[in-house]
């Protein structure tokens, strides 16, 4: 290559790619980056989230099952254990209590009281079984009939008494109740001799619900396993399993994969997984193909490169229509491009006349916007919400930063102002997401009207958190004042009760020499909004 069109063809390509390339990299690391551990915090987020919402049933259920174990302790001897008439008459005051705090807990399938067979000589006791929303006594099964060790018939009666205490029993078949049960086992010893098992059972597949319909990115699943990672959830009965494969069971001694993720196959697509384990043994999986964790990182890489292709394109027709014009300022617009890649996107060519040269310096300036928008663009996409267009988690974790930094520094000087929606999985229950969404946009569109001069961000489900500067934080407490009329319980007689800004607030502000670090501040805000948030929930009581 002689020529002067063809060396400046190439220069300008040189000084492309090498602009280019660097910055399609890093924005493919650091995208790379972000969307792992934004899967990371979403899967293991979601699965905290599940697993304590199934505790919370699994707790109950336990609390009625203790309950009605220390009636019987409280109202039985030894003596009146071998006495038939106290124990008939033990057994009908427990069927009345539990009959009526069953009620408590809708979900449950049944429940029941099995004597010591080797005490009673035989089988006594009593089991009632949901059918049509109301609970029928049903003929009690023999625990004896099978040994010991066939722990599938019988594990309802054996596992607690092996244990010595109340014991969640695996998911197992009960042909009578002709339905997949789990059941809950408490051991009663009065004065030291075994008397009597008490349980309930929830039916398997109300578990299974809890599951179902849960979006987790575009394809992904929320499953309930064993241990061993079979899955249950999508199993029509408990035999028909699916294993996730590709996981060491030997190495993996945890029970729950806390802030990580795992690499595994399921259904033959390579996967990432989080998982946490419930009170019963059952473990809560989130699964999400790879593929889709890194699309929006695929995508940004398919925009930057058509970009790229374009702005080269563009450069090509630019040097064959002005090629013999350009070789004096060639030096500057070297130096510029080298500007550019180093990282300066805010260079910018004084442009002087209306030449051909003129032209190509107004057209690199033309190409470093476009490239600087474009890496805004990605930015803003890794820090924006979807949802309310406020800042995100990801956006939330680097102001941390911040301002720890200037904490260190002796520098600091803000205020913390949280906020959470009330009621608002009653609402999502009632009337679908698609309306708690709708409460989530208002609730922020009040906050970001209240705060005009401090960022927001969109920490959680249904939780934002301000940090207070600057011209917001001289007015904080007008501006908390202006909150008052939206610090009330949500109002389900309401016609359209999505549309009621309710939440409850906290606020704290830093105070130098007392605060060592940004959670000190955060901590005292976050007591203060669950503070709020109890008061209006004793109100509602």
């Amino acid at each position: 290559m002689h020529s002067i069109k063809s060396k400046i063809i190439l220069l300008i390509l040189s000084a492309m790619v090498t602009m280019a390339l660097p910055l399609t990299l890093m924005n493919f690391r650091n995208i790379e980056k972000m969307e792992t551990s934004s899967a990371k915090e979403t899967l293991n987020a979601k699965c905290r989230l599940k697993k304590n919402e199934v505790d919370q049933l699994l707790v109950r259920c336990e609390d009625f099952v203790n309950g009605s174990a220390s009636v019987l302790k409280s109202t039985m001897t030894k003596n009146d254990c071998h006495n038939a008439d106290k124990r008939q008459w033990a057994l009908s005051l427990l069927k009345k209590m539990m009959a009526e705090n069953i009620s408590q807990i809708p979900v449950v399938a049944g429940y029941y009281v099995h004597y010591n067979e080797d005490l009673v000589h035989g089988k006594e006791g009593f089991w009632y079984v949901k059918s049509h929303d109301r609970y029928i006594p049903k003929a009690i099964t023999s625990a004896t009939d099978y040994k010991a060790n066939q722990t599938k018939w019988n594990a309802w009666y054996y596992a607690p008494l092996k244990a010595k205490k109340g014991t969640w029993v695996k998911p197992y078949y009960n042909a009578n109740a002709t339905m997949n049960l789990i059941s809950y086992g408490m051991p009663v010893y009065i004065e030291g001799e075994f008397c009597a098992i008490i349980g309930i059972d929830l039916s398997f597949e109300t578990l299974a619900h809890y599951f179902n319909h849960i979006s987790v990115y575009q394809s992904g699943k929320a499953l309930l396993t064993d241990h061993q990672f079979n899955t249950l959830s999508e199993s029509v009965t408990i035999s028909s399993v699916t294993e996730i494969k590709g996981i060491d069971l030997q190495k993996l001694k945890k029970t729950s994969t806390k802030n990580d993720v795992i690499d595994c196959q399921f259904h033959a697509k390579k996967s990432v997984m989080a998982y946490t384990t419930l009170k019963n043994g059952l473990r809560v999986v989130m699964l999400v193909p790879q593929k889709e964790i890194f699309a929006k990182r695929d995508q940004a890489l398919l925009d930057t490169a058509l970009i790229a292709g374009g702005l080269w394109l563009l450069f090509i027709i630019i040097g064959f229509i002005y090629a013999y014009r350009i070789t004096r300022p060639l030096h500057r617009l070297t130096q510029a491009a080298q500007s550019i890649c180093e990282g300066d996107y805010h260079t910018q060519l004084d442009v002087k006349g209306d030449d051909e040269i003129a032209q190509l310096t107004k057209a690199l300036n033309r190409a470093t916007e476009s490239v600087f928008k474009n890496v805004s663009y990605v930015s803003n996409q890794a820090y924006q919400d979807e949802l309310t267009k406020v800042k995100n988690y990801n956006a939330y974790k680097r102001k941390i930063e911040t301002l720890n930094d200037a904490i260190d520094l002796h520098f600091a000087n803000f205020a913390i102002v949280m906020c959470d929606m009330n009621r608002l999985k009653q609402l999502n229950d009632q009337y679908g997401h698609e309306k708690g969404s709708l409460a989530i946009k208002l609730m922020s569109k009040v906050i970001c009207d209240i705060f005009k001069h401090s960022p927001v961000y969109r920490v959680g489900g249904d939780e934002f958190v301000v940090i207070l500067e600057n011209d917001d934080l001289a007015h904080m407490h007008e501006l908390l004042t202006q909150l008052d009329p939206y610090l009330v319980d949500r109002d389900f007689s309401l016609e359209s009760p999505w549309l009621q800004v309710a939440f409850s607030m906290g606020a704290s502000h830093y105070i130098p020499g007392v605060d060592n670090h940004y959670k000190d501040v955060f901590q005292r805000a976050d007591a203060k909004m669950y503070a709020c948030k109890k008061a209006l929930h004793a109100e509602r009581k």
